[in-house]
């Protein structure tokens, strides 16, 4: 009896195969058998396969009419003599001394799964997260909680070793009608059964990716993928029934489905999103009961409620409106939409102008109903039809965190109860708060500011704006009126439409105000719109950065001047609006309206186009300048910039400018990594502390006393609900 039986089931695969095969021929531990299992191969294959194994006796080849990857796997299964077994892909490799350390460290733990550490070639990160990151055994009475807690469990197939015993015991067998996540199914059979598990973390394993792969294929469509993994979760729930295990693991299950299940239900559709949601719910609501959701962490509830509770959506009106405008032949990138859609709060709307229109954009929006093109021409009633509380007047280069939305309403939320337990004279608690922020009430400010990423907005910290009082600066929630915030309102908020929420009320109010000129686009109201801040009484700074500013993408050189020449325009007309004129300090809106045209030069990084952009660019830059009298920022580099763009040619300016982003780029990467660096150290600790937690011999001793109660509680449940 050989030590480890190595299935390999092949199709189509000559290209790769002969570094497979040798690689397994090369082991330092001989006693071993390969099954290869030839899947029906059109190509070379089969003739590399017979060429081996007439000179390497431990290969034994079989061949079969192509049934796909789970049927050659349980071929070999049923073919296997060795101890242990492991299954290597036919386009992979594996190292050298593989079997020889995977014995070892089976025999020293007495071992039945053995999970190892692996490379993907070229890197893929999603893959490198896979693989198992450090060396540690379970007992038989743990084997649960490592494959839904440690690395490198699931969803691979190639980087364990399985004892064969285990798998006659559990008759352990691929599901072949599962097109994706076979190997992550077979997983969730075996793992609950194994005496002993232990984790090695040596890289054994080197995972070749290509384009012609099962997951590189399915990873394409994640319509196709949410539905795939409902199959999954639907094949699981229904083995583990049958394995009369669900009942002693039903809270271990149903965080499983949270965590497995939210990822493609993210990257999917809403319209798939609403079918799936529906069916799942149906299947939870069958098989849990509904108490167990209070054994989810806040991570895996909203997840869990994020997908269940898609198909409600429709029903309530949305909570924001997204208004994505167009100004001449810019690009509106798919990358820039999905942000919108993909957003954690799903109650929102999207309105598109029509110019945008591209068959990309269009299937984007035929498989969201909350998504919608409109016509420039209806651009002035827009408005009258939104029907969200709150809108958001977004740029082709403006994308979106996928938390946006939360965090601004959690926001509003939060200030609104806050002072709804001051008029009652009570003390806010968290579980309270809570059930406050999934109802309707909500601060109604006039004006919700953010900032972006990269700092290429340019919204002023007030602190550094404005000269501190006390009560600027202890205001804990950032409510500040107009006046609270004058002279340099405009320079604290900024001239850029697309990181602001505005009350759609509040706007409607002051319509005639910022968009008078009935010549005038939505695109050109969007910057307009701040026309409305004298008369906000609530403006909420938040301090979070919730959008990303990307390059400015304009189809044609030729469109590049008509871009030029609606900018200019619209900063003309900007500048001469009542609120501006009738200011009594007006240096700090054309300090504003400068580094409104600074997040401009900075959002163009085509030469070709901004070299037709520049003299316009450079004219109003000029002509703000004159109304300035003299620089009035604090950052060197925007003097810098500002300079550049006042007085030198578009190519030594574009140098300039590139060169300056870059620096700012650099510098909030490192603030990033640093704060990153920091988390990574807490999520260590917080780690160790768990696992000492789970490995106690007072959780064990609960989880034993306790099982009796819960079992016969989830039975009695379970007969009430029938």
């Amino acid at each position: 009896m050989p030590s480890i039986s190595i299935i390999v089931p092949v199709y189509n695969a000559e290209k790769y195969l002969e570094a497979c095969l040798e690689s397994l021929e090369n082991q330092t531990l001989s006693d071993i058998e390969i099954i290869c299992i030839d899947d029906g191969s059109t190509d070379e294959s089969f003739e590399i396969l017979k060429r081996h194994a007439q000179k390497d006796t431990r290969l034994r080849l079989y061949a079969q009419e192509n049934a796909g990857v789970s049927a050659a796997r349980n071929r070999g299964l049923d073919l296997v003599q060795g101890r242990y077994v492991m299954f290597v892909d036919s386009d992979d490799i594996i190292a050298a001394q593989a079997c020889e350390l995977l014995m070892k460290q089976a025999q020293s733990h007495h071992s039945e799964i053995i999970v190892f550490a692996g490379k993907t070639f070229p890197t893929t990160k999603w893959k490198d997260s896979c693989w198992a990151t450090r060396t540690v055994h379970y007992s038989a009475s743990e084997s649960v909680f490592a494959l839904l807690n440690e690395a490198g469990s699931i969803p691979l197939m190639c980087n364990k070793l399985y004892a064969n015993a285990l798998i006659k015991r559990t008759n352990a067998r691929f599901n072949t009608s599962l097109k994706l996540g076979e190997d992550h199914a077979f997983q969730m059979n075996i793992f609950p059964f194994a005496h002993g598990i232990s984790y090695l973390n040596e890289c054994l394993y080197f995972y070749r990716g290509h384009d012609e792969s099962a997951v590189n294929q399915a990873n394409q469509d994640w319509d196709e993928q949410a539905r795939l993994h409902l199959e999954i979760v639907k094949y699981v729930i229904a083995s583990w029934q049958k394995l009369n295990i669900i009942a002693k693991y039903n809270e271990a299950l149903l965080r499983w489905v949270s965590d497995f299940f939210f990822d493609a239900a993210r990257k999917c559709s809403f319209n798939t999103r609403q079918e799936v949601g529906a069916e799942l719910k149906q299947l939870l609501h069958d098989t849990f009961d509904s108490a167990l959701e209070s054994t989810l962490d806040d991570t895996q509830w909203h997840n869990l409620h994020f997908i269940i509770d898609t198909p409600n959506v429709r029903n309530p009106k949305p909570l924001i409106t997204f208004i994505y405008t167009r100004i001449a032949d810019e690009k509106l990138s798919k990358h820039v939409l999905m942000s919108a859609l993909m957003q954690y709060e799903q109650r929102i709307e999207i309105r598109i102008d029509n110019g945008y229109k591209t068959p990309e954009l269009a299937k984007l929006v035929e498989h969201d109903v909350r998504a919608t093109f409109y016509d420039k021409a209806q651009s002035s009633q827009l408005l009258d039809t939104i029907t969200s509380p709150y809108v958001i007047f977004a740029q082709s280069n403006s994308a979106y965190m996928e938390g946006c939305v939360n965090h601004i309403f959690d926001r509003l939320h939060m200030i609104e109860y806050k002072n709804e337990c001051a008029e009652k004279g009570v003390k806010p608690t968290p579980l309270a708060r809570e059930r406050y922020i999934r109802g309707e009430h909500f601060f109604p400010a006039d004006v919700v500011v953010f900032n972006d990423s990269a700092k290429i907005v340019r919204n002023e910290d007030p602190f550094f704006a404005l000269t501190p009082n006390y009560q600027l600066s202890y205001s804990s929630e950032k409510i500040y009126s107009y006046e609270a915030l004058a002279p340099r309102v405009y320079n604290v908020v900024s001239l850029s439409p697309e990181n602001k929420a505005y009350h759609v009320d509040f706007l409607k109010k002051h319509h005639e105000i910022w968009n008078a000129q009935q010549e005038f686009s939505m695109a050109y109201g969007a910057l307009n719109v701040s026309a409305c801040l004298p008369y906000a009484r609530a403006i909420l700074l938040m301090d979070r950065a919730l959008l990303v500013t990307h390059s400015l993408t304009i189809k044609r050189a030729s469109a590049a001047s008509d871009y030029g020449k609606r900018i200019t325009e619209m900063l003309e007309q900007t500048s001469t609006r009542n609120d501006v004129e009738q200011s009594t300090d007006t240096s700090g809106f054309y300090a504003a309206l400068g580094s409104y045209l600074l997040a401009l030069d900075d959002s163009i990084n085509n030469y070709s186009i901004y070299e037709e952009i520049f003299p316009f660019m450079q004219a109003c830059a000029r002509n703000i300048q004159a109304h300035l009298g003299s620089t009035t920022w604090e950052d060197k580099d925007e003097i810098a910039q500002w300079n550049s763009l006042c007085t030198f040619s578009s190519q030594e300016h574009f140098n300039t400018k590139s060169n300056l982003h870059v620096n700012r780029l650099t510098e909030a990467n490192t603030e990033a990594l640093d704060e990153l660096s920091a988390a990574w150290g807490n999520a260590a600790r917080l780690d160790s502390m768990v696992h000492e937690f789970y490995h106690s011999i007072s959780y064990k001793t609960g989880r034993v006393v306790t099982y009796p109660v819960r079992y016969l509680y989830y039975n009695i449940q379970k007969l009430i609900r029938r």
